[in-house]
């Protein structure tokens, strides 16, 4: 039903969020008397007589508020909330239930419809203003939130044009990608957790034969470190995969975790056979921790044979090849331990 005529100016002195009502109730003098308290105060005033008819007004009004007898024939006031929630709308509508039940479990079913709030019947003027002001805050609230969010958006899309344009910058940085050395071929790759990093990393040499690699190290904004392969090689090591918290961590994970440290070592010795980035030290402080130390190579063994025995011919083809000059001068237990892992 169309609103009858209402006092603009009056609108305007209504409580702000909430401008536009409609009521819905079977019952005609009900919804007269509440109309005209409603009309008294400001409000724009829609009625309709049905759950069924209140949908058919919604598709094409947005009400701010609504005021809903609990019980009506047909579609009752918890259908018509739940229907009236499903309802396409960019604002929240505030939605109070007029009902003579008091019992705590009826409340809960109305809250779990989408009702905000109840009104008892006969309904008392000054607490249905009441009602109506608790509403306007709450919306007043959502809607400033809603106005939050949208500038919170409108910035963060603005950080994201300008992260996405310095990252073109950060990769222009880097302009050689490969470089080809004999039968050889080096690549670099340079891939932050989000738009940009701090670090980058580089190459360059002074004859076809020898390779240098660099990394640009800015994590203490305040203290840029630019560092040689060599250098990040003997942090990787000391700090990772030789510290015994983090082989402990490895072996909790049994299988997967052995398998971790199989791969590591493969990544250490493609790096020594590359470069000179890896030092006997390096080598030496890795068969400490994960071979020499019985205790930490029995867990790796049962854990995951196969990782274990990769990971004693992976330190044999590293001597062999050149690559470890051990400082032992006999290894007496290797055939013991790679019987062991077999």
């Amino acid at each position: 039903m169309l609103p009858h005529a209402y006092d603009s100016a009056a609108a305007g002195e209504a409580t702000g969020q909430i401008r536009r009502i409609l009521v819905v109730d079977d019952s005609q003098m009900q919804r007269r008397i509440l109309c005209a308290m409603l009309r008294q105060w400001g409000f724009e005033v829609w009625q309709a007589d049905s759950g069924e008819a209140a949908l058919r007004l919604c598709a094409d009004l947005l009400p701010d508020a609504v005021l809903s007898d609990w019980m009506m024939p047909g579609m009752d006031g918890l259908d018509f909330c739940r229907r009236f929630r499903a309802l396409q709308r960019d604002s929240y509508g505030y939605f109070i239930l007029l009902t003579s039940k008091s019992d705590k479990g009826e409340i809960a079913r109305g809250l779990d419809a989408g009702a905000d709030d109840f009104l008892t019947k006969p309904v008392d003027a000054g607490e249905l203003r009441a009602r109506i002001n608790a509403g306007a805050r709450i919306l007043a609230m959502q809607r400033q939130l809603s106005d939050t969010l949208g500038e919170l958006r409108a910035a963060y899309d603005a950080v994201d044009r300008d992260l996405r344009q310095a990252r073109t910058i950060q990769q222009a940085l880097v302009p050689q990608r490969s470089r080809v050395f004999g039968t050889s071929r080096v690549s670099l790759l340079l891939k932050p957790c989000g738009h940009v990093g701090g670090d980058l990393v580089g190459m360059f040499s002074h004859c076809d034969r020898k390779l240098g690699l660099y990394s640009l190290d800015v994590s203490v904004p305040e203290r840029p470190k630019a560092r040689t392969a060599r250098e990040d090689a003997a942090r990787l090591i000391r700090g990772r995969l030789a510290d015994p918290r983090w082989i402990a961590a490895q072996l909790r994970h049994g299988y997967r975790g052995a398998q971790e440290l199989a791969q590591g070592l493969d990544a250490v010795f493609v790096l020594a056979a590359a470069s000179d980035a890896v030092t006997d030290a390096g080598f030496e402080a890795l068969y400490a921790a994960w071979v020499a130390d019985a205790e930490v190579f029995e867990h790796l063994r049962a854990a995951n044979p196969a990782a274990a025995r990769a990971i004693l011919e992976r330190f044999d083809e590293a001597r062999d090849r050149g690559l470890w000059h051990s400082r032992r001068n006999a290894l007496p237990a290797d055939a013991l331990m790679r019987e062991a892992a077999e």
